[in-house]
């Protein structure tokens, strides 16, 4: 063999061609190269892997086991980093680290009413009123001085009235009289007192000493009122009409005189009633 040389190495066939210098395996012996498909069965004399073993199947199994728990470990440590950067990390947005404030519903804002204006009953209750005398009541025309049948017949009136409310619990602590012209020789007596009174009480000794009582508007200044008639013997026997009106602070009396207030004269009581609290409104004033 000396001085052979071939074209080819021997091992070489026409149908293989030479290894590349760069084969892993180059200056090794070369031997067959077999190929083992996905999934293929080995051939006949071969061994199958055992489980233990790098290509067994308990191999493969721990295998994949493994790098499912390597894979689960590595997104929960990466899913903890992402919490905390969002949490605790400086770049953290500022939203994410304010609490959410929930809104609340708040009413709508509406404006106060008013204060109603008290009335003059409500006035009259927290302060109660007084009775005067002044130059002009009701449309009527005080006169001076009083003649001696409306003064004599309003004194005795007005007594006997004061007896029956003293009696019932009325404490007067003053008292006022007076004559107004109405008109032509019509004339109207005036008596009244201030003080402390029932005005229930008032009404009901009103009733005592007249007649064909019937309750009448007392008007604004509220109270009670009512008129009847009423009959005299002094200085001549004679009847007419009255008005009483009571708060629990005033009481006054009114009486209607004809023929130059030398007697008594009968009114219809809507009449009567409607003259009086025009009068009443000027005589009784708020304290």
């Amino acid at each position: 063999m000396n001085g052979w040389h071939p074209a080819r190495p021997p091992w070489e066939t026409q149908g293989q061609p030479a290894l590349p210098a760069a084969a892993p395996w180059y200056a090794e012996r070369p031997g067959p190269h077999v190929v083992i498909k996905p999934h293929e069965r080995p051939g006949r004399g071969a061994r199958s892997p055992r489980d233990d073993e790098p290509g067994g199947p308990g191999g493969r199994r721990k295998s994949l086991t493994l790098i499912i728990v390597g894979v689960v470990v590595v997104a929960g440590i990466a899913a903890g980093v992402v919490e905390l950067t969002h949490v605790m990390g400086p770049s953290a947005p500022a939203a994410l680290l304010t609490p959410t404030t929930v809104p609340v519903d708040t009413p709508a804002a509406t404006s106060a009413a008013p204060a109603p204006t008290p009335t003059a009953t409500a006035t009259a209750a927290l302060s109660g009123y007084v009775l005067s005398a002044p130059a002009t009541a009701g449309g009527y025309t005080l006169t001076s001085p009083m003649s001696a049948t409306v003064k004599a017949i309003g004194a005795s009136g007005a007594a006997a009235l004061m007896t029956a409310v003293e009696a019932a619990g009325g404490k007067p602590s003053g008292n006022v009289s007076a004559q107004y012209l109405i008109v032509g020789d019509q004339y109207l007596g005036y008596s009244g007192y201030n003080g402390t009174f029932s005005p229930a009480a008032v009404l009901a000794a009103f009733k005592m000493g007249a007649s064909n009582v019937t309750t009448e508007a007392a008007g604004p200044h509220g109270g009670t009122m009512a008129c009847g008639e009423v009959s005299v013997t002094s200085p001549a026997a004679t009847s007419g009409t009255a008005c009483v009106w009571a708060t629990t602070t005033t009481l006054g009396m009114v009486e209607f005189y004809g023929s130059g207030g030398s007697a008594l004269e009968l009114v219809l009581h809507a009449r009567a009633g409607a003259d009086t609290m025009k009068f009443r409104a000027d005589v009784e004033a708020t304290k």
